[in-house]
Parts: structure tokens; C-alpha cells; sequence
């Protein structure tokens, strides 16, 4: 498994690489507990190797850069676009979806 790191605004990235598992150990769930509740999950990583990549990819791509920042309102909201993958459910506008990120982990 494979993971990188970003900060907003920062070019420089880190990447880890290991060994993932998924727990549901009660101990841990409750270590990592936040605003109250629980995860239903937690992963625990092995790590193998760490290490930093320079920004030069994030510096030619502009990627922090506010004057290439994508309009939310061009792309559908990330429930339109898993009802359209799965047929599940019913679409929610990305104002509801925003709406609920507020209140729910």
C-alpha cells in the first residue's frame, strides 16, 4: 500500500509505503475517537519506507494556485456521480452533500 501526503500550499509531498490493515479493535476506534464519536474503522499501517518528493510535478501543475482552481459548480456532486457509477440511491445536490459534511464524520 501506498500513501502520499499533502499540506495545502506546500509543494513538497510524503510518500509512505507498508503494510495496511483494517481494524474494528474497540480500543483503537476509541483512541481515534473525534467531536465525540468513534470510527467504524481504523487503519493501521506497517511502514516500510517513508520518503519526501520534491515539488517540482506540484510547481508545473499550479495545483495551490487560486487562479486555477476548478468551479465546484461544473463538475456534479459526488452523489450524482457514485448514482450515476452504481444506480443506488437518489442524487443529492452538492449543497445537501455540503450541508452534511457539517454535521456527520
Amino acid at each position: 500500500m501506498q500513501l502520499i501526503f499533502f499540506v495545502p500550499g506546500i509543494d513538497e509531498t510524503l510518500r509512505v509505503g507498508g503494510k495496511g490493515k483494517l481494524s474494528a479493535d474497540p480500543e483503537l476506534l476509541a483512541s481515534t475517537e473525534e467531536f465525540g464519536r468513534p470510527p467504524r474503522a481504523v487503519l493501521s499501517i506497517a511502514v516500510h519506507k517513508a520518503y519526501f518528493h520534491c515539488g517540482k510535478a506540484l510547481m508545473r501543475s499550479r495545483l495551490w494556485s487560486p487562479d486555477v482552481r476548478v468551479d465546484r459548480a461544473v463538475l456534479p456532486s459526488i452523489s450524482q456521480m457514485i448514482h450515476d457509477q452504481t444506480k443506488l440511491g437518489e442524487p443529492e445536490t452538492q449543497a445537501v452533500v455540503e450541508a452534511r459534511y457539517k454535521t456527520q464524520l
